[in-house]
């Protein structure tokens, strides 16, 4: 009887993998539709002042923007490149483009960065609000340290797939923000910020449990990275001195 029992049980857990393992495969290309659907958007919301600006009436850009566009639609691309790769199971060529993508996350950084430095003198030269430029300064801040942790632990973690594809679509979100802003700015429907930023948990968490029946680990805690984030850091940050005083010294 004892024997038995552990035969039954064993077979369950067996037919539980089975299962989980069919809809894993029947969701295998899930990280790519996700990214596919990042790249996709950032081409319609940069259409008019970046892809296609020849064919509107858009005020001149410096040479940092240009690099900065060609990093960025760089970086997208090449997550959906990953992602698809993972999909045909092309492992050999996703570390090969893996390499590629590490460098030009450092390059995202760099440019990024350079671009937070040069905002404020160009925005109040447009005549905006100081607590509008604060808060962009803020919130880009924290989405660009947000995408190093993530990027980081996505590049440490690379030798455990269903760690590190969460922690990569998790960092293409923490800068997207920017986009969404360029689409609301072409009058086209845009969710909520707060919406913006919970999607991808959400998504990933309903793939989860398709999945695995439960929550990933790394999705809790980009829930909790959420939460720290935009809930406890955005708003300090953004009334800080330093802040500020950033914003004093490079406008």
């Amino acid at each position: 009887m004892i024997s038995t029992a552990t035969h039954s049980v064993t077979g369950e857990q067996v037919s539980s993998r089975v299962h989980r393992s069919v809809k894993g495969r029947r969701l295998r290309w899930f990280f790519s539709v996700i990214s596919g659907a990042l790249l996709a958007v950032l081409v319609i919301g940069f259409a008019p002042t970046f892809f296609l600006r020849a064919f509107f009436d858009v005020p001149p850009m410096p040479a940092y923007l240009y690099a900065h566009g060609v990093v960025l639609t760089t970086w997208y691309v090449l997550v959906l490149a990953q992602t698809v790769l993972v999909a045909r199971h092309r492992v050999d060529l996703h570390r090969r483009v893996g390499q590629a993508a590490a460098a030009v996350a450092v390059l995202v950084v760099a440019v990024s960065a350079f671009v937070l430095v040069e905002y404020p003198a160009r925005a109040f030269a447009r005549g905006r609000d100081p607590d509008f430029i604060r808060n962009l300064i803020a919130g880009d801040s924290l989405a660009l340290v947000f995408f190093i942790i993530l990027v980081a632990a996505g590049l440490y973690f690379r030798r455990h797939p269903d760690i590190h594809k969460r922690l990569m679509i998790l960092s293409c979100f923490q800068i997207f923000n920017p986009v969404f802003a360029r689409v609301e700015r072409l009058g086209l429907a845009v969710p909520p910020p707060v919406v913006v930023l919970v999607f991808p948990l959400v998504a990933l968490v309903t793939y989860d449990v398709l999945t695995r029946r439960r929550p990933h680990r790394v999705t809790m805690l980009g829930l909790l990275l959420l939460l720290i984030a935009w809930s406890v850091l955005y708003a300090p940050l953004a009334t800080s001195t330093a802040v500020a005083a950033f914003i004093e010294a490079v406008r």
